[in-house]
C-alpha cells in the first residue's frame, strides 16, 4: 500500500518549504518527493521575491532531496485568474510584470530545474489552464472572488496528472511526500482529507493504492 504524506503549509513560499517542510521530508525518507511551490513567491503581494531567489530556493530543495536519495518530481505552479486576484491584492504591487506572466516565468524555472536534475516534471499550469473557470475558485462557482485556490475538481486534476506521470515512468512508488503551499495543504483544509473532500495528496494516495 502506498503511503502519501501531505507536508504542505498554507501560505508557504519556497523559502518556507526549504526551512520547514524539507527537514520533515528528509526525516520521513520517502521514495519520492513531489514539490509544487512558487504561487506565493510570485503572486502573493505580501510575499513576493525575485525570480532568482525563487530559483535558488527550489534548486536547494531539489539538491537536498536528491542528496538524501529521494527521487524528485517538480510541478509548475497553476495559473491564476487575475480579475479576482486583484480584488485581494493591489495591482500596483506587481509593477509592470503581471501575475500571469510571473507564474509563466516560474514554470520556465521549474522546467529548467527539472532538466538540470533529470527529474520528471508535471506542468500543472497547463493542466489547470485547460479549464480555469471550473477548476479555480471564483464568484461564479463558489461565491468567492478568489482566482488562485482550487475547487475539488482542481485537486483531482493535479492528482490525476501526478498519477499519470508515475504510470508513464512505469513506477509504483511505495511512499511519496508532497511539499508545497495551500495548493498541496488544501484550501479549505479538511483534516484527514479524502478523495471526495480533500487534497490532491489524498486523491493521489487513493489512486496509488489501487496500483498496489
Amino acid at each position: 500500500m502506498a503511503t502519501v504524506y501531505n507536508l504542505g503549509i498554507s501560505g508557504a513560499t519556497s523559502a518556507q518549504v526549504l526551512r520547514d517542510e524539507l527537514p520533515r521530508a528528509l526525516e520521513l525518507k520517502p521514495e519520492w518527493a513531489v514539490v509544487m511551490a512558487g504561487t506565493n513567491d510570485r503572486i502573493n503581494s505580501y510575499a513576493l521575491v525575485p525570480a532568482s531567489e525563487y530559483e535558488a530556493n527550489l534548486r536547494r530543495i531539489a539538491e537536498q532531496l536528491a542528496s538524501a536519495g529521494i527521487r524528485v518530481m517538480l510541478m509548475t505552479p497553476p495559473p491564476c485568474i487575475e480579475e479576482y486576484l486583484y480584488t485581494r491584492h493591489p495591482k500596483a504591487a506587481y509593477g509592470g510584470h503581471s501575475p500571469a506572466d510571473r507564474l509563466l516565468e516560474a514554470g520556465t524555472i521549474v522546467k529548467k530545474l527539472a532538466a538540470e536534475f533529470n527529474a520528471p516534471c508535471v506542468d500543472v499550469h497547463a493542466v489547470i489552464g485547460t479549464d480555469p473557470a471550473n477548476l479555480i475558485r471564483t464568484v461564479a462557482n463558489c461565491g468567492q472572488p478568489d482566482g488562485v485556490h482550487l475547487l475539488p475538481a482542481g485537486y483531482r486534476a493535479i492528482a490525476e496528472a501526478v498519477f499519470a506521470k508515475f504510470r508513464e515512468l512505469g513506477i509504483r512508488p511505495a511512499s511519496v511526500a508532497c511539499l508545497g503551499d495551500s495548493l498541496t495543504f488544501g484550501h479549505p483544509r479538511v483534516e484527514g482529507g479524502t478523495p471526495e473532500n480533500g487534497t490532491y495528496p489524498a486523491v493521489l494516495s487513493a489512486k496509488l493504492t489501487l496500483l498496489s
